[in-house]
């Protein structure tokens, strides 16, 4: 993967590398984010009965949609977190899978959902990334286990000493949210022309991100970099900042690795397929659609 690098920086040993990759802005799509401000998706239960584990999602209109990993949809019967990243084309409706992220709730608040402007913390990504795995290549069913799912939630709540009246994250992660934004001020901006990040603690790799369009990342910039902040923040913070061009060597380096490693293919939840791989530290898909990458995305192992 060859990368033009536009910014590193990095506040309290959290470190942000921002690139922009070949083959960038080659597929024609929005957000699900857009697409809900604008009417062209509708996201609801799958029926008035609804199910924890599955949700409907409709497009009504002739625009591509992306629905990322991680993203927080609010409403309906109880808030729920995307297990993973898919592509929808237009016209077309389907069950999405998801974990429910509000134990305490099992009412409507709204008749459909709307996306969150946060997205899960990284720690919880991970954790429904290995499970998801797990369940395709046992049975080829892209599942979550949902009882880790509300562990982790029950741990924010207890960690943070935050409680929600539903067990609810996204009321648990709202104050959090905001003190990180200030301590972060600095390091939530996308670059201009960027399409992908390398989040680095204390000088170590965690995550990479890499978008097909430009604009996609710019909206899903701040939820990654703060979602990641909320995980590094229950780690043992060093003051720790890398030399310079350190991190966009580590970041090239496994460039390297990711198109080397061998993965496995599957059909997507919606349109398009997966490229899964891993090993004992490193958890990592890419989203294909017409053979152009449309969502790369690998967590590794944080380390105290």
């Amino acid at each position: 993967m060859e990368a033009a690098f536009i910014s590193e920086k990095t506040v309290s040993g959290f470190s942000v590398v921002q690139f922009r990759t070949e083959g960038a802005d080659t597929l024609d799509y929005i957000s699900v984010g857009k697409a809900a401000e604008t009417g062209k998706v509708k996201i609801t239960e799958i029926d008035e009965g609804g199910r924890v584990g599955t949700i409907l999602v409709q497009n009504d209109s002739d625009d591509c949609i992306f629905i990322a990993e991680g993203d927080l949809l609010q409403g309906a019967k109880q808030n729920r977190v995307v297990i993973a990243s898919v592509f929808v084309t237009p016209r077309s409706k389907f069950h999405l899978p998801v974990n429910c992220v509000e134990q305490g709730r099992w009412r409507h608040r709204s008749r459909g959902f709307t996306p969150h402007n946060q997205s899960a913390p990284t720690d919880l990504k991970r954790k429904m990334r290995n499970t998801v795995h797990n369940n395709i290549i046992m049975n080829r069913t892209h599942i979550a286990d949902q009882m880790l799912t509300w562990s982790s939630v029950e741990e924010k709540s207890a960690y943070y000493r935050m409680r929600s009246g539903t067990d609810d994250l996204l009321e648990i992660m709202e104050e959090k949210r905001k003190r990180d934004e200030a301590e972060l001020k600095d390091l939530i901006n996308p670059g201009e022309n960027a399409n992908g990040l390398a989040l680095f603690y204390a000088g170590e790799l965690v995550q990479i991100e890499n978008f097909n369009r430009g604009d996609i990342y710019s909206e899903y910039f701040r939820k990654i970099v703060l979602g990641a902040y909320d995980e590094y923040g229950m780690f043992s913070r060093k003051e720790f900042t890398p030399g310079k061009g350190e991190l966009e060597y580590k970041t090239k380096e496994m460039f390297g690795r990711i198109e080397a490693w061998e993965k496995t293919l599957h059909k997507s939840i919606a349109a398009g397929e997966e490229k899964r791989f891993r090993d004992e530290v490193t958890s990592g898909f890419e989203l294909i659609y017409d053979n152009k990458l449309v969502h790369l995305s690998l967590l590794r192992n944080a380390v105290n």
